[in-house]
């Protein structure tokens, strides 16, 4: 599953001072979670491209072109100004993790909850259902919506070797939790009209918002195990990208490189307790996803891709981003991890970033 816009540093399992998370850090530990987890990109359809393939965006194709044959209005209702977001979807001869699981007998699923993963980005290519209904705006739908398709589907797969996709879309502008699950970190859960929140207030919001996604998705672990498959379940656990909230004078996602934007959750409980929980610095990416899964299940993996096992990854570390000009003129970014380069001089976190 996905957490879409979750900035590792705000679950509790990553070190997080605020209760955001209870349930995903009761199963981050009883998995291998690992510390230093980078998304390929820093917005969803690039990101989720590389998970689903297992190549970089550059490989795959699915990014921001203002010459590309999709608009997000495409795929959502929206005013005129929406026009402006084209893009590239996913190229027909890319072969998909789905696609390779369905070939070899898995009852493939995904429910989704993003509108850049709508099928008309074609990223529904071997899912043999794919449910991105009432998705109609920009603001996605809500985990609660998530979990009630997720386990209809679930209790038709009873008994079959499955892989199920799942994407929650809550920790995405704008930010207010329903419910009330936003007044735990903000009192009234809410920002009077006509005042701009404070950034404190922001980062509440915020909060309150994984809260939500957080509860749904303990509704969701709790189901698995009354149906008697959690422990026989392999259960992965990311963020396509993070958030700027104010860090470096930018807000939002996608623009840049920044580590607020890249550095995400990753963690992994295997079935049966096969691998024992615990914490790794080792280097992964979403693009990892494809390999590992292939390798726990025992199928080759296809010509071509780019990810790899951890800790013998066998491929550099990178991110990249290619924003639309209207919304930044700073150009296209990319961005090489290094194992040691804190010692070099203009580096930060690891990055070398270049500007194109």
């Amino acid at each position: 599953m996905t957490l879409d816009t979750t900035r590792a540093d705000h679950l509790g399992c990553y070190g997080h001072s605020q209760d955001t998370s209870p349930n995903l850090d009761k199963l981050a530990a009883e998995s291998v979670l690992y510390t230093r987890a980078l998304a390929p990109s820093s917005w969803t359809l690039p990101s989720h491209a590389s998970l689903f393939t297992g190549k970089f965006s550059s490989s795959h194709g699915a990014q921001y072109d203002p010459e590309g044959p999709l608009q997000l209005l495409d795929a959502i209702q929206g005013s005129k100004e929406w026009e402006v977001y084209r893009a590239r979807g996913l190229a027909q001869n890319e072969v998909t993790l789905a696609q390779t699981l369905r070939n070899e007998g898995y009852k493939t699923g995904a429910v989704l909850g993003g509108p850049w993963l709508k099928k008309v980005f074609g990223m529904n290519k071997g899912f043999d259902y794919y449910d991105d209904d009432e998705i109609g705006t920009v603001n996605g739908r809500l985990a609660r919506q998530i979990n009630n398709r997720a386990v209809k589907w679930i209790e038709q797969s009873l008994g079959k070797e499955f892989f199920l996709f799942l994407n929650y879309f809550d920790p995405h502008s704008p930010y207010g939790a329903p419910e009330g699950f936003g007044a735990k970190f903000l009192e009234g859960n809410d920002i009077p009209k006509g005042r701009e929140p404070s950034l404190e207030e922001l980062f509440a919001l915020y909060d309150g918002e994984i809260f939500y996604m957080d509860y749904y998705i303990g509704q969701l672990i709790q189901k698995l195990k009354d149906l008697k498959i959690y422990e026989n379940t392999m259960i992965i656990v990311t963020a396509d990208h993070g958030e700027l909230m104010g860090e470096h004078g930018k807000f939002g996602h996608g623009n840049y490189l920044y580590q607020e934007e890249l550095h995400v959750p990753f963690f992994v409980k295997y079935p049966r307790g096969e691998v024992l929980p615990s914490r790794s610095g080792t280097r992964v990416q979403l693009n990892d996803i494809f390999a590992m899964i292939l390798e726990r299940v025992g199928i080759p993996a296809p010509p071509g891709i780019q990810g790899g096992v951890p800790p013998q990854l066998g491929h550099p570390l990178i991110a990249e981003t290619y924003p639309l000009q209207v919304f930044n003129k700073d150009g296209h970014w990319r961005a090489f991890f290094l194992k040691e380069i804190s010692n070099l001089p203009g580096t930060a976190r690891g990055t070398i970033c270049s500007l194109t």
